[in-house]
């Protein structure tokens, strides 16, 4: 005798579309699906996801959840797919989903889409069909957020986040983009607070690490958009603990800020920091002589004088870089600022010969 089921919706799908080992045109055209299933609470396993593309003909792809309900489905044509979920032959579960290649326009530049999860329940959990129409709901705000943010539509955009994120405060993502679409209006305050947001969801789940890196480091950089240096620093202390390796990113995207707000003395201590976190960082030796050189200052009778460390911090981006991408522009400054150094040197010269 089949079972008859029916379900709740609530939040957690996670659809998640990672880089795969393809050659570049193959990469461009597959994706990755990943998700969990519950029922009552608990892992379903064996509940079969099927995966029907609606922009062509062929047989449905298939995959299996393992003992903690979890499934992944690799190598998935782009397009959209209608995914449906199958408990003991029966339908239980289906929606519409769009499946896209790691870094296309549809995925807004990120690797990562978060959507409603798969939360199941036995005819025992009450009737829940109505729920289906909030998750739909929740969906759409979400699509419609995005859309508008690639459109550049920042003040519609927040609009659209913010509502998800009233139907569903624990989808962290939905926070994240928020704090996206706020740091482009420039509201760094508002940013920040979603960011928070996002991070706060995020620890009631059992997520990957690297979302809360992610939002570290979106948090840390638009703390230093603000000139709040020290909270910065503060937001991406856990990053050492999470990844190590990606703790000179961080420090370079604080960097970049205040080069954006025309702070460079702050931006030179960051891009040292950087520096220190990983010595062979390059972008972070170069941006940190480009920094310098802007920071030169002129006496009183015209002679230009450059920071302290400008041409030792080119001379090392050569040795780190000798092919690099800035090794030409590298190469002319060290010139430049060795005849420099040399015509101010001969100019102080013949002022004390002449005292």
């Amino acid at each position: 005798m089949r079972k008859h089921w029916k379900f709740l919706l609530a939040c957690g799908l996670v659809l998640t579309f990672a880089a795969l080992a393809e050659p570049p045109e193959a990469l461009a055209q597959r994706g990755t699906v990943e998700g969990v299933v519950t029922l009552d609470g608990q892992p379903v396993k064996d509940a079969v996801i099927q995966f029907e593309n609606l922009g062509r003909a062929g047989k449905p792809i298939k995959t299996k959840t393992n003992k903690k309900g979890r499934f992944n489905r690799y190598f998935i044509p782009i397009g959209r797919y209608k995914v449906s979920v199958h408990i003991d032959n029966d339908k239980v579960w289906e929606n519409t989903v769009d499946v896209c290649s790691p870094g296309s326009q549809c995925l807004g530049g990120r690797d990562t889409r978060v959507m409603p999860p798969i939360a199941l329940r036995t005819s025992k959990g009450g009737e829940g069909g109505g729920n289906q129409s909030a998750y739909a709901k929740l969906n759409q705000e979400f699509q419609q957020g995005r859309d508008l943010f690639m459109k550049k539509n920042f003040t519609m955009a927040a609009l659209a986040f913010q509502r998800a994120a009233k139907l569903d405060p624990d989808q962290h993502v939905i926070h994240a983009f928020l704090g996206d679409t706020y740091r482009q209006m420039r509201k760094y305050d508002q940013a920040v607070g979603s960011y928070r947001n996002a991070l706060s969801a995020l620890s009631k789940k059992n997520s990957n690490p690297d979302s809360e890196v992610a939002y570290r480091r979106s948090m840390a950089s638009t703390l230093a958009l603000a000139g709040k240096g020290a909270e910065a620093y503060a937001a991406i202390e856990r990053v050492a603990e999470l990844a190590p390796e990606k703790l000179s990113d961080a420090y370079f995207r604080i960097a970049a800020s205040f080069v954006r707000t025309g702070r460079s003395k702050e931006a030179v201590e960051a891009f040292r920091k950087s520096l220190e976190a990983d010595p062979k960082n390059a972008e972070s030796q170069y941006q940190l002589a480009v920094t310098l050189v802007s920071m030169a200052t002129v006496t009183e009778d015209g002679q230009q004088i450059p920071a302290p460390g400008t041409l030792e911090a080119y001379q090392k981006y050569l040795e780190i870089a000798p092919q690099g991408s800035h090794a030409l522009e590298a190469k002319t400054m060290i010139t430049a600022l060795s005849q420099k150094v040399k015509t101010t040197f001969s100019a102080a010269e013949e002022r004390k010969k002449k005292e």
